[in-house]
């Protein structure tokens, strides 16, 4: 095995050292814009000098373990792109939508370091293994040659003897050098799973100054009621949450009892902007799509809102309010019908991650006070993935829904009472549009 020498041996173990310094930080959510070139930097600069340490030899073990080595090192590397997009999604323009960028691609670096990781601690351990099985065979080799050839032997000892000192240099050298590349990437391993967990950190700012001194408090929904994950004071301002949670989750922000905003727990910072004209919840990929639709929602509200405006501007003015309404409706019901196109892409969009199931419930909840079925929620039903279908809180709505059409169809009695969990009582997209208070 071609060995490194003393500069190559630095950069490696300095490569090494800079992806658990990386990995760690970005897992601790510090710095994460930096500490993700600090993770990619070293795995080019540890696999690099791995690719280096050459097999020369005819042992057709050792070769297949350093090919397979030279996978880890390509992983590690990958895994470090992939981490810098998880951060600053330099690939989400390729994929036409965020559910299949984060489905494919967002934050799938874990997957990778973890991979790289096992088959790195592997091979490590083996090639380890297997050049020492191949000192001791030279060594037997060497002893049943003497008994043929003992003044040869001789000679071959009094020159091994002047070797002896610089051969275990390089021994201890190699063993230092294999132990640290085991510690490493055992702490890496733990790294990787402990990043497994969905930690979100939530900066938020604002503008209203009646907000400061206001306790806010991050809520999920749980079983039938809603579950406090973090709370804190408006200073100055600012507001900061943060935790981990098992799953990718929508909470709501709640403020004197009442959810102002929605927020998507996902892995990464995320930025609250409240101010007079709107509130903004950005900085991961679920969360910026929410916010992108919203805003598209609010035009169209604000569009909406322009024409009672209209109708009280023509009032004043003595216009001839037939042909005003006319044309008013007609506005009216070309609003309503771009409302509920983006509402239905939206949802279509986004059945297999949280945002569908969410938005879908809180349209449902805003049109009916109890499950109904309607034309537009059997057209999603009809073209619902299994995963959205098999969403616990869709799920139970839809199968309540049915059953509420059978009572009213005469096909089914009342139950005397019949408890279902309430869908949570989130913001609809009227109430988001809204300007802040």
């Amino acid at each position: 095995m071609k060995q490194l020498n003393k500069i190559q041996s630095v950069i490696f173990l300095l490569g090494g050292a800079l992806m658990v310094i990386g990995a760690g930080c970005y897992v601790a959510m510090w710095l994460r814009g930096i500490v993700c070139w600090v993770f990619l930097i070293g795995a080019v600069m540890f696999s690099l000098m791995q690719t280096m340490q050459i097999y020369t030899g005819t042992d057709t073990t050792l070769k297949r373990l350093k090919n397979i080595q030279g996978l880890a090192s390509i992983f590690f590397v990958v895994a470090g792109v992939l981490m810098a997009d998880s951060h600053y999604h330099f690939f989400q323009p390729m994929f036409s939508n965020y559910a299949d960028y984060i489905e494919i691609l967002y934050n799938k670096w874990v997957v990778l370091l973890l991979i790289a990781a096992v088959i790195e601690v592997y091979t490590t351990h083996r090639i380890d293994h297997e050049l020492s099985k191949k000192n001791i065979k030279e060594k037997l080799l060497v002893i049943n040659s003497a008994n043929l050839f003992p003044h040869i032997l001789q000679t071959y000892y009094l020159c091994m003897h002047k070797m002896q000192f610089s051969r275990l240099r390089d021994v201890k050298h190699v063993k230092i050098i294999n132990d640290m590349n085991k510690i490493i990437y055992v702490v890496m391993a733990v790294l990787g799973l402990s990043s497994c967990a969905n930690s979100f950190n939530i900066d938020g700012t604002s503008s209203i100054s009646n907000l400061d001194g206001q306790k806010l408090y991050l809520k999920v929904f749980t079983d039938t009621t809603f579950k406090d994950l973090d709370s804190c004071d408006v200073l100055h301002g600012k507001f900061k949450f943060s935790g981990t949670i098992d799953s990718v989750r929508v909470a709501n922000v709640f403020m004197n009892g009442v959810p102002t905003l929605p927020v998507v727990l996902e892995d990464g910072d995320i930025t609250i902007k409240i101010d007079n004209l709107q509130q903004t919840v950005t900085g991961t990929p679920l969360n910026d799509e929410l916010t992108e639709f919203i805003k598209e929602y609010q035009k169209l509200a604000n569009a909406s809102a322009e024409l009672v405006h209209k109708h009280d501007q023509a009032i004043m003015d003595g216009k001839d309010m037939e042909p005003v309404i006319r044309q008013l409706q007609a506005e009216d019901e070309a609003l309503n019908e771009k409302m509920d196109k983006l509402v239905t892409k939206f949802v279509e969009d986004n059945m297999d991650n949280i945002l569908g199931p969410w938005v879908f419930l809180n349209t449902c909840t805003s049109k009916y006070e109890f499950p109904m079925l309607d034309a537009w929620i059997d057209d999603i039903m009809t073209k619902a993935t299994d995963k959205f279908k098999n969403d616990p809180m869709v799920k139970e709505y839809y199968e309540k829904a049915q059953e509420n059409q059978q009572i009213m169809n005469g096909m089914k009695e009342a139950p005397v009472q019949q408890p279902v969990a309430p869908v949570p009582n989130a913001p609809t997209p009227n109430e988001l549009a809204k300007p802040a208070e």
